[in-house]
């Protein structure tokens, strides 16, 4: 992958691969051990933070593989948790398989013994499956690096995916040597040995869930595989995606029929748009949610907000963390909020930053209003009420707060409350003078 970052921890559509992989292990799975090198601090990180946001349901272990040894060595790793939680069977995956569903992975532990296979054009990097001419059962897997000429042209490859029960499994894994090219221990020479005593079915995947990542390239097709199927998924209910080349849409998105979704639009991580809502060219949104309804004009941003029915917004604006926008607020072009609550039928249109603030209904923010909250040191709240006009050009100095239908005249600095129904202003008188012309 050429990267400091750890490769199943790279994203498709917003979410790393060893989280899809664990959003697709089935329900009847209660227990999944992880197995991971020594610098494994990144993944134990990202798993407090998932499992924090409850966004998989089985219960994670490590275990540490010492060197890299092969993949029977890896499942042998986590022989001491496996033995430890008394398991019966084991669901075997790939972390650089993100594409797997759940209604295959249920598959193959209804019918285990079993193992994913799939047919492609090109086979090159995958080991070989064959089957007995009943088209069922597993005679042998052959490694890419060891197959002959005639196995290479071979084009029934392994997914890397098995179910299978441990007692059985397990002295075939102490006996697996590396005799092979790369002189690593695999785990497909266990199965080799498994199946000559043990019928193993085979189950068959589509190629984008047996399709890994190893490279850029490949993280780019998983994109691709991922962007279409979710997209098309999304068309079949009812929501209207003019460009479907040009959207983004990730996994743990909702939508609602009547949405419409305009190109070059991202939709990022837990976001929920409710019915008739659009949003126009070039936004993203990441971890929110829209209510019904909702306008996102062209090239706003928007970013762990919620905002409720009737709301409009953009173009250019840019929504970051803790705003909350009832019903019929509008926010316009140029304008920037940041925990800012914002009652019902509240404007702020034009050129405006509103940062730790709550303001209340039908209240209305001119151009060029500044919520001024930190001081060097501490962010402090701006406290506007309902039916409050705030002229163009106005900063409001935090702490400060603002009563119901009161006036802030424009260029106003406010240093001070402002009490209910009172008008504010703090300008320089204007000084006109005439212009004396130099003489020639």
């Amino acid at each position: 992958m050429v990267s400091p970052k750890t490769k199943v921890l790279h994203e498709i559509l917003g979410d790393p691969s060893l989280l899809w992989v664990l959003r697709a292990i089935p329900k009847e799975v209660k227990n999944t051990v992880i197995v991971v090198n020594k610098n494994h601090d990144e993944i134990k990180r990202s798993i407090k933070i998932w499992e924090e946001n409850k966004l998989f349901k089985t219960k994670i272990y490590f275990a540490v593989q010492s060197a890299p040894k092969g993949t029977s060595d890896a499942l042998l790793s986590a022989k001491p948790l496996i033995d430890k939680l008394k398991a019966n069977n084991v669901l075997i995956l790939s972390a650089d398989a993100p594409l797997i569903t759940e209604s295959n992975l249920s598959k193959l532990i209804k019918n285990c013994p079993s193992l994913g296979i799939s047919e492609v054009v090109d086979p090159r990097g995958y080991g070989r499956v064959f089957i007995e001419k009943s088209g069922v059962n597993l005679v042998s897997i052959v490694e890419d690096q060891d197959a002959t000429e005639a196995q290479y042209l071979h084009k029934v490859i392994n997914s890397g995916f098995y179910a299978l029960s441990w007692k059985t499994l397990l002295p075939f894994l102490k006996l697996v040597k590396n005799s092979n090219k790369q002189k690593e221990l695999y785990l497909t020479d266990a199965i080799n040995s498994l199946a000559k005593g043990l019928k193993i079915k085979s189950i068959r995947f589509g190629l984008e869930e047996i399709s890994g990542l190893n490279t850029r390239a490949d993280l780019s097709l998983l994109h691709d595989y991922a962007k279409k199927k979710i997209n098309n998924a999304w068309l079949k209910q009812g929501v209207s995606i003019l460009d479907p080349s040009n959207t983004f849409i990730g996994p743990r998105v909702k939508l609602s029929t009547d949405v419409l979704i305009e190109p070059n639009v991202s939709l990022i991580g837990a976001v929920s748009i409710g019915t008739g809502s659009k949003i126009q060219t070039g936004s993203r949104i990441e971890d929110s949610k829209l209510g019904n309804f909702t306008i996102v004009r062209p090239y706003t941003l928007i970013d762990r907000s919620v905002l409720t029915n009737h709301v409009i917004v953009g173009p250019f604006s840019r929504l970051r963390e803790g705003t909350e926008l009832a019903d019929h607020v509008q926010i316009g072009n140029f304008v920037e909020t940041k925990k800012a609550k914002i009652s019902k039928g509240t404007k702020a249109n034009h050129l405006t930053y509103l940062g730790d603030v709550s303001i209340g209904t039908n209240s209305n923010i001119g151009a060029g209003v500044i919520t001024c909250n930190y001081d060097g040191v501490n962010k402090h709240k701006t406290i506007i009420g309902n039916d409050v006009f705030i002229g163009s050009n106005t900063q409001m100095i935090a702490p400060i707060s603002v009563g119901d239908g009161a006036l802030v005249a424009a260029g106003t600095t406010v240093t001070e409350d402002v009490p209910r129904h009172h008008k504010a202003k703090s300008r320089v008188p204007q000084v006109n003078r005439p212009i004396n012309k130099a003489k020639k």
